[in-house]
């Protein structure tokens, strides 16, 4: 059993594999299989960060440079909308990729009835369009799964140009701090 067993929609997100280096942020685990242990298993060289430190995670402050060297693949699945300074967060993602490089991510979907509970900060579709425009990125997939309250936003993108951070407007990250009516 591998830790995506019961989430092929995040699963699909990964394909096809990229290269043989990753970074997570966060130290996730799904039912009790970290996805660490599980991205070892297949080979890569696995580095996966967070502020707690759990589940082999480097104990790291994701708004704070993580100067960890580049990566083959970035995967953000459920991290970034906990990072109350998303500058940081951001610049981290850019700068852990080389061009030809694979970012990952599944956040929660800004409708503010999915996930509210959840984290703060939720990308917006126009946030991951401005970000690859600004940041010489191309987005492969962009889409949405699932209904309310469990609607998620799924984005894979490629590094195609070594440009200078630029974090997209903050317009296009929805600002998440109460329960829906």
């Amino acid at each position: 059993m591998n830790p995506f067993h019961n989430r092929p929609d995040e699963w699909e997100l990964y394909q096809p594999l990229h290269g043989k280096t990753m970074l997570e942020l966060g130290g996730k685990i799904n039912n009790g299989l970290t996805y660490k242990a599980y991205f070892e298993s297949l080979g890569f060289e696995h580095t996966s960060v967070d502020w707690d430190g759990q589940h082999g995670a480097l104990n790291r402050d994701l708004r704070k440079p993580l100067n960890l060297g580049q990566f083959d693949m970035v995967c953000n699945v459920g991290t970034t909308e906990h990072v109350t300074e998303q500058e940081g967060v951001w610049r981290n993602i850019h700068e852990a990729a080389a061009i030809g490089s694979v970012y990952i991510g599944v956040t929660p979907y800004h409708d503010g009835l999915s996930w509210w509970w959840h984290g703060t900060w939720y990308p917006k579709e126009a946030f991951y369009e401005q970000f690859a425009e600004r940041n010489g990125w191309a987005i492969e997939r962009l889409y949405t799964n699932l209904e309310p309250p469990n609607t998620n936003l799924y984005c894979r993108m490629v590094k195609t140009d070594d440009r200078s951070f630029s974090l997209p407007d903050r317009e296009t990250i929805y600002f998440n701090r109460r329960r829906p009516r």
